[in-house]
């Protein structure tokens, strides 16, 4: 029962980020700039326990996130909407309106 309850519920996880995947072209509806942070978080870890599996030493370590800038085009495409991350050239060379990507793969016109 707990193996079939497991598999249950991986399955509604990978169904859910399923639904949420990116399309990988269409219709650019927004441009989309996530700044580069920087965040930092203490966990503590479990150095001793005892014959009861209780934590009797936790000793705290600091770990530090980078996270670099991102940047995504939320596109839509017929009845599909999603988000694809490109790389700043791209997201600079393109404007809301257009088509993602171009057939040509060039540089938009002047």
């Amino acid at each position: 029962m707990k193996t079939a309850l497991k598999l249950s519920g991986l399955l509604l996880a990978v169904l859910a980020v399923a639904a949420c995947s990116p399309i990988d072209s269409g219709t650019i509806t927004e441009k989309n700039h996530r700044p580069a942070y920087t965040w930092t978080e203490t966990v503590y870890d479990c150095y001793s326990r005892d014959k009861n599996g209780v934590c009797t030493l936790q000793i705290p370590r600091t770990v530090v996130h980078n996270e670099p800038d991102r940047y995504s085009f939320s596109l839509t495409n017929g009845e599909k909407d999603g988000w694809v991350y490109v790389d700043l050239a791209t997201y600079i060379d393109y404007e809301v309106g257009d088509y993602y990507p171009r057939e040509d793969k060039g540089t938009r016109p002047q």
